[in-house]
Order: structure tokens, then sequence, then C-alpha cells
């Protein structure tokens, strides 16, 4: 296995599991293992461990590890955070059964080790007057000739206003959105590579007349090209050249960075997606159930998880009605008569 066993191990399991998983998941892994190697040999270094061979590591380097991510014995000066935490020990718990070491989890039952729970909270999202000012923006780069500006403003319109994710509007083609009815028929859910059903989404009214906009640039800029638009070209073309490309997920990403410099803006695609589910919830009254089937939801669960609030906004109305009917000035009113009787 050479000097570092972690490393060999680590490319033969990734290539052996590269079909199992999607590629953002893969890409997290082959990002995220490498950093605990690391780690590792960082607590081997100082001799807080024995081993950093994946097929002899055993509850004294995972205990030290919880202990390293936990900040305790000054390993850390503070910890990481239990969702981060999570999904170290859920990719190395992963690695480590694949090379038939099955100590994390004879350690979770032995409650010698205790992952953290996944702990899920609604995330915020952009009010309607914010996200319409935000399109505003990236709409108004783009008329200016920004091709980069006019790729994420089409990625960010189909986000906002028909709550599709971000892979699921970089995948689809022209002919995929029917203009006279603003509906996308999304054959990628989810992205390539994963099962479920297509769905149909629709723009909501509020940013009709954003894709309008959006298709018209994408018209000019075909027709400085000379290009046919065809009903499988990109609905958001990449312009390269005198030609058009998929927009390619890590280019979009970095494009998008330079976009929010350029023009002073810090947004988000989920949290873009997240504001459609919840605009509808909050101002429209529409069904959670409703929200989530429009999402592409397997579950009305993960609507209320991490998408739209709702739980607790009721019984904190509730409270607030009953504060209403004793005032702070009242009550300082009584006080003051109970301590000066006339």
């Amino acid at each position: 296995m050479g000097r570092y066993p972690f490393l060999a191990e680590l490319k033969v399991y990734l290539e052996g599991v590269r079909r199992g998983y999607r590629e953002s998941t893969f890409v997290e892994m082959k990002r995220k293992l490498p950093y605990v190697h690391r780690v590792f040999l960082e607590l081997n270094s100082k001799g807080l461990i024995r081993t950093t061979n994946p097929r002899k590591i055993g509850e004294r380097e995972i205990g030290v590890f919880d202990d390293w991510m936990n900040a305790r014995n000054g390993l850390r000066s503070r910890p990481l955070g239990p969702g981060y935490q999570r999904k170290l020990l859920q990719h190395l718990n992963n690695f480590l059964t694949y090379v038939d070491n099955g100590v994390i989890e004879r350690m979770v039952k032995k409650k010698l080790l205790r992952p953290p729970r996944e702990l899920r909270v609604p995330k915020p999202s952009f009010g309607p007057e914010e996200k319409a000012t935000l399109l505003t923006i990236l709409e108004e780069a783009a008329v200016a000739g920004s091709l980069k500006a006019l790729g994420v403003f089409g990625h960010a319109v189909f986000c906002g206003y028909a709550g599709t994710r971000l892979k699921e509007v970089r995948l689809a083609e022209k002919g995929d959105y029917d203009e006279r009815f603003w509906e996308l028929t999304v054959f990628h859910p989810k992205g390539e590579g994963v099962w479920a059903d297509p769905r149909v989404v629709r723009v909501c009214p509020p940013g009709r007349g954003f894709v309008a906009d959006f298709l018209g640039l994408r018209e000019r800029e075909l027709r400085k090209r000379s290009i046919e638009d065809r009903k499988d070209l990109p609905l958001v073309p990449s312009f390269v050249g005198s030609g058009v490309v998929q927009w390619p997920d890590s280019i979009l990403h970095n494009v998008k960075c330079g976009v929010e410099k350029d023009l002073g803006l810090r947004f988000d695609f989920r949290k873009l997606r997240r504001s459609y589910g919840q605009n509808a919830f909050d101002t429209g009254g529409v069904r959670l159930e409703a929200v989530s089937r429009a999402l592409g939801h397997a579950s009305v669960v993960t609507a209320q998880r991490s998408y739209v609030r709702t739980m607790s906004n009721p019984a904190l109305d509730e409270i607030d009605r009953a504060y209403e009917s004793a005032s702070v000035d009242s009550i300082r009113s009584d006080c003051e008569k109970a301590r000066c009787p006339k």
C-alpha cells in the first residue's frame, strides 16, 4: 500500500463506487475524504493515534477524531458544525465499510460514539420585493451585454419563479419549455442519473415578465451568431465564441461569483428556489401539500423541514394575541399604584 495506505485504498474505493452516487455527492466525497486523511496524518504526527491505515483504524483513532471535530482536549479552537461532522462521519463510515472495517458502526451500537443529530430547519428565503430587485439588477446587466449576467439571470428566473432546482434548468432544452402556458417539463429531475419522475413546473405570474425578457435577450444573442433556435439547444445557453453549449456546473458557479462581485450582489440559487415556495405559502395561502408537489418533493415533510416556515408561527401569533390584552404600560401603572397607594 506504500507510505499512504489511506489514499491508495481511497482511490480504489472511489473508482468502485463511482456509478452509485450523484455527481454532486461524488465530488463531495472526493473533497472530504482526503481532508479526513490530512487530519489523521496530523493526529498521528502528534502521537494521538497509532495508524492511518483504513483497514486498521480502530476505536482509539475514531475516538480521537471525534475529539478533534468537537474541539476537545485543545485539538481545535472551536467545534465543527453538527451538519459538517455528520457528513465527515458518514463518508468515513462508508469508506471504512468498503474495506471491511465496521468500527464506526460498532462504536455507535456500543454507545461509544454519538453522531450529531441532523437538525433541519427552514432556511431563509427572499421576500417578493427583494427577489424582484435582484432579478432586475441581473436583467439590466444582461441588457447591457454581459453574457455572464445573462446566463445567471436565466437560471435565477426559473429557480425563483418556477421553483426549479439549478440542475433541472441547467439541463433543460428549449423544446422543454412551452411559451403558451409558461410551463417547463423537467426531464432531468434533481439532475442527471437520479431516479425521479419528470414533472411540469409553471412560471408564476410575478416572474413571467422576467422570463419573457430573458427569452428576448436569448434570441438577440442567437441572432447575432446566426444560430437557429432549435428545440435541442439549451434553454439557458452558454455562448462560447460563435456557438452555444450547455453550462457546466462548476463554471456556472464560478461565473455567478464573478457576477455577484461585479454587481455588488449576494444570493444563492437554492434561496431563490425556497422563495418560490415560501412566497406562495405566505402571500397566496397555498396549501403546503401543493407547495411541496410543485417543488418536486417526494414527501411534504421535506418542505416542512427545509423549505417553508410554518410550524411555529401560529403558536407565536396566539401568544402575541394573549399578551396584547395587557400592555407593558398598564402593567407598570398597576405596579406604581401598588407601591404608592393613595
